[in-house]
């Protein structure tokens, strides 16, 4: 059967085939078999570099400021043959023959990158944290102001000295005094130590809290340095606003339109300021003397109490009263007559408001500083005298 013999044929094929395809599997397998026996070759294998910074490791992302030291340590574990050509890249500099752990101070970049290699396989380590060092704290400023222009609030921080590259640890915050909310604030602008914070929101003038804002500048470690801005200018009041370096009391009031960063001072010294009292003169002053009532860092008003008019502030001896040192005032009565308030100090030499020694006595109803109490009064009549009699002769 012709059929029948097309099977046989076929399956005796197949039986074959799969016999073949067994035996030469079975050969393969022994090959990787062998093949596993025999020991791997391999040449210099080269790590990553590994930093410490005082005997403690660092990591790509620790910390350290320009000037520092580290030390780096290369890895090459011997292959087959000893590894040759061993190499460390330090930044931008060549590749110099590395032998052991190599010291390096920290120089101003934005980050370091050190490579080992043997010349073949590099292994790189990137150090991503580079600070520059804090700045000596007498040199820290902070500034807080209104840019009308874009409507916000900014926050300026500087320092005397910095750094090019190397990132500044800095931190700026600013605080609504009326709410004691925090107003945000963007990224800051960087230059050297200088960094300028800009609010994220835009503050309408007629929007701003009367009370004001305090912004903080922090460097590392050095202490915050704190500044504070308002939006209204102080008023000021000298008493009555006729007062003069007589040695008359006073008192001056300050009007800070509900700022809550207020200063007050006489000249150039803080004092302290009475809100339900104001700053009490309770014994004049004799020099010309300015006082300033103060909103927040740049905003102040200032009013002086100055001489009498036609007297100047001199150090000569004369024109002042004994017992009072006040300037030495020569009063006209209504009935023509002229009083002398006081009797001369000879000696005193203070720099105040007086006469000067020549013309000692100051004529209150003339504004001007004459020889003689009333000396001039008294010379006229003399003169008017002898002219009468004169014309009778």
């Amino acid at each position: 059967n012709s059929t029948l013999s097309l099977d046989v044929l076929e399956a005796v094929v197949s039986t074959q085939s799969t016999g073949t395809f067994c035996q030469h599997l079975t050969v393969m397998l022994l090959l990787l078999a062998l093949f596993a026996l025999v020991p791997a070759t391999h040449g210099c294998t080269v790590s990553a570099p590994t930093v410490t910074k005082s005997g403690a490791s660092l990591a790509a992302d620790g910390k350290v400021l320009v000037g520092e030291e580290i030390e780096i340590t290369c890895t090459f574990t011997d292959g087959d043959t000893a590894c040759a050509n061993k190499k460390l890249q330090i930044g931008a500099a060549a590749e110099a023959e590395y032998s052991g752990p190599v010291n390096h101070t920290m120089t101003d970049v934005a980050n370091l990158t050190l490579i080992c290699t043997d010349g073949t396989s590099p292994e790189e380590l990137v150090l991503t944290s580079v600070l520059c060092p804090d700045p000596a704290a007498e040199t820290v400023t902070a500034q807080l102001s209104y840019d009308e222009t874009n409507k916000k609030i900014k926050l300026m921080c500087n320092a005397a000295e910095g750094c090019d590259k190397a990132e500044v640890n800095v931190q700026g915050t600013v605080e609504d005094s009326s709410s004691n909310n925090t107003v945000g604030l963007g990224n800051p602008e960087m230059d050297k130590y200088g960094a300028t914070f800009t609010s994220t929101a835009t503050i309408e003038f007629d929007n701003l809290e009367d009370a004001g804002y305090e912004g903080s500048c922090k460097y590392g470690a050095v202490e915050a340095v704190t500044a504070t801005f308002c939006p209204k200018d102080p008023e000021i009041n000298l008493g009555d606003g006729t007062v003069t370096a007589t040695g008359m009391a006073f008192t001056v009031t300050c009007n800070f339109n509900n700022c809550e960063h207020t200063k007050f001072k006489e000249g150039n010294v803080e004092k302290p300021y009475n809100s339900s009292t104001g700053y009490v003169v309770a014994n004049g002053v004799l020099t010309e003397t300015e006082y300033t009532c103060v909103n927040g860092d740049d905003k102040m008003t200032t009013k002086k109490v100055g001489c009498l008019d036609g007297m100047t502030v001199l150090n000569n001896v004369g024109g002042v009263c004994k017992t009072t040192l006040t300037p030495m005032i020569c009063k006209k009565l209504d009935n023509g007559t002229y009083v002398k308030t006081c009797e001369e100090d000879t000696t005193n030499q203070d720099s105040q408001c007086r006469c000067p020694k020549s013309t000692p006595w100051y004529h209150e109803d003339e504004g001007e500083c004459k020889e003689k109490c009333g000396a001039q009064g008294i010379f006229v009549s003399i003169v008017l005298v002898i002219a009468a009699a004169l014309r009778f002769l």
